[in-house]
Formats: structure tokens, sequence, C-alpha cells
């Protein structure tokens, strides 16, 4: 099993003195602060010294694991203040088939923007062994917490993760079980610029969605189609794929460069030339 490399960057950070008022050096001397008589020295001291800071609260290190969609990104968004976020991983299949929806190009500008490492983790059958292994090396490495953004059972299974990091890694899933609805007005309202990657033909016909925003027009394009099921809003059941271009922890948004549309017998899907910095979020064809 592969495992990639790791680049990382720490940041410190200064902390000022505590000034003593000279209220309190008055009542170290055993005097009253207001006529200068003797008083009780104990008394005025405990009840003027400086509190004692306490210390920040350790935050575990985590690992988001990203696939550059709207759902891990907004994953990234919600536990970043509870943990202490140290890496992208992506699991990989060990054939080395390409990602159609998700191409590794982009999520390497994604993290670069992000200021990440991205770690890549080759998987094989049997899946189980291989994903329980890949996250005892996870764990050897330090992280401590697994973060993921699935939303719900897929066909009735439960999630894969957390089976598989039982007794091993923390779980967080802070959109399990959160309603469709919700997770897409909180995209829009913290600013997430995403496109639409890959998307089913029984869902969508002739007019394709791939290469466009996801924004509130194609959300309610989206819910005029889930009025007749099955069709998931998040597209949890794989109706169609994004990639987010712009989060509010991005230091600058991603552009999909020399982007084109392609079309197999069942989907539509966005290829492009490269992933790159950009002050406009939106790719350019």
């Amino acid at each position: 099993m592969a495992f990639g490399k790791l680049h990382d960057t720490r940041l410190g950070r200064k902390t000022e003195p505590i000034l003593l008022s000279s209220f309190s050096t008055i009542a170290a001397n055993n005097q009253n602060p207001m006529n200068g008589s003797l008083t009780s020295g104990h008394r005025l001291t405990k009840l003027n010294q400086p509190k004692k800071s306490k210390k920040p609260k350790k935050l575990k290190k985590a690992a988001v694991l990203w696939t550059g969609g709207k759902d891990s990104a907004l994953a990234f968004e919600l536990c970043r203040q509870d943990c202490e976020i140290v890496r992208l991983v992506t699991f990989v299949p060990l054939t080395g088939q390409p990602f159609r929806a998700h191409p590794l190009a982009a999520m390497r500008a994604q993290a670069e923007s992000i200021g990440l490492p991205h770690q890549c983790i080759e998987v094989d059958e049997p899946y189980r062994v291989s994903y329980v292994a890949a996250i005892r090396q996870l764990r050897e490495e330090g992280v401590e917490v697994l973060i993921t953004g699935d939303i719900a059972p897929v066909d009735g299974y439960p999630n894969w993760i957390s089976e598989c990091a039982e007794g091993i890694c923390q779980v967080m899933l802070p959109l399990w079980a959160v309603p469709r609805e919700q997770l897409l007005a909180q995209l829009q309202a913290r600013g997430f610029e995403a496109v639409i990657t890959l998307a089913y033909h029984r869902h969508f016909g002739a007019d394709s969605p791939v290469g466009k925003p996801l924004d509130a027009a194609m959300i309610e394009r989206f819910r005029a189609i889930a009025s007749e099921p099955p069709f998931d809003l998040c597209g949890e059941n794989g109706e169609y794929h994004s990639c987010v271009l712009d989060a509010p922890y991005f230091r600058w948004p991603v552009a999909l460069t020399g982007a084109r549309q392609e079309q197999t017998q069942e989907y539509d899907y966005l290829v492009w030339q490269g992933a790159e910095r950009s002050e406009d979020p939106a790719f350019a064809g």
C-alpha cells in the first residue's frame, strides 16, 4: 500500500504579557486602596490577583476525506473550529482508474489554495481490509479524527468509514441526517462556488447541467426533478457530482482551464486541461 508524501507548515502565535493594576500593588502592601489604611492584605490580594488564564483546549488532529466536491468541502467548513485539520486524504483505487467526477488535478489545486497537504492512499480488494489498514496508518501518523461529507446511508448500507474506523479513529459526520435543503442553503449562505462535473441522462435528459454553476437557479431545477423520486437534492445516490471552486477557507479561487463536456451512454462529464489559481472562480472554456 502506498502513502503520499506530506508537506506541513506550522504557524506560531505570540502571547502578550499581563499587566497588573496599581490597585493590586496597593493591596499587596496591606493598604486599603480607598484611604491608605491597613486592611486584610490576604483578602484584597486574592480578590485582585489576575485570573490565571485557562490553557486553550488542545484540538485533535484531523484529516478530511476529500473528493473536492460540495459535501466534503462543507464538512471541512463545519468542523474546522472543532479540530485541527492537518491534511486532506483521498482513497484511490490501486488500478489507477481516473476519477471522472473528481479529477485529482482539481483536488491538488484546491489543497494548494487551502494550504494543506493532499495525501492519496491506494486501496484495493478486499476493500474492508484495505480501508482498515489505511486508517490504522493514518492513526499511526498522528491523525485522531476523520471528517467525512457523507449524508445518509447509501442503498441501505450504514456509514462505511465509521465501520472501518471503529476502535481506531473518531469519525465526524457533520452532514449526517441533515435535511438536504438545509445543506444546500448553507452552501449558498457561506459563499461556496461550485460547478457540476457529472450528471446522469436519466435525470436531466438532453439539457445537461454539466459545466454550469451550482447556484440558486440550479438548486431550483433540482427541486423540480426531486418532485418525481427517486432523486436526491444533494446527489447522494450519484445523480450528479460537483467540484468546489471557492470556499470560505480557500486563499484564492480555483479555475478549471480548457473545460469541455464529454458524454457516455449514461452520463455527461466535464474534462479540462488544468486547474489553477485564479481571481475569477468561474472556469474558462
